[in-house]
């Protein structure tokens, strides 16, 4: 059996030991994993299963189309890349979320101060603004311009 371990270039670069890891250990269960970096696949000779560790909901819906089991599959990539979709997804399902609203790029403050802005779209903590006053709420929405966005009450736990 063998399949493809897919990365975008520079999340490798952060991840190398994990994906060696994940490598080394599949050789034990007599499965060739082998590294592919999004963007430079060769389609020519196709792997069994395909491990997708980019966000790149399309390129697992084309495996899939080719017959290639994906983890994760292109729905659940689609749906977890989106922090508002996933929120929407899982409200009704009696998981406690943190109360979230989508926002525009020029709307008043969604809650009360303090709270989080952040792209719907944003991974690792990145772009994630913390506000406690108009100014900031403005500064963020600045800083995000042209993406989607929520506001979130905060955590008791911040970061958590």
């Amino acid at each position: 059996m063998n399949g493809w371990l897919i990365y975008e270039k520079e999340a490798y670069k952060r991840n190398t030991g994990f994906a060696h890891m994940l490598i080394n250990d599949t050789k034990s269960m007599n499965i060739d994993l082998s590294l592919k970096i999004n963007g430079e696949l060769d389609f020519s000779h196709l792997p069994d299963f395909a491990i997708q560790r980019t966000y790149d909901y399309a390129l697992s819906q084309k495996l899939e189309s080719l017959g290639i089991r994906v983890f994760n599959n292109s729905k659940v990539s689609y749906l977890c890349n989106d922090k508002y979709l996933t929120y929407d997804f899982f409200k009704d399902k009696n998981i406690p979320l943190m109360k979230t609203k989508l926002i525009a790029s020029s709307c008043e403050a969604p809650f009360p101060f303090p709270f989080v802005v952040k792209p719907c779209g944003g991974h690792g903590g990145e772009g994630v603004y913390l506000v406690h006053t108009k100014e900031e709420y403005d500064t963020a929405l600045s800083a995000l311009k042209g993406r989607r966005l929520i506001a979130q009450l905060p955590a008791s736990d911040k970061g958590k």
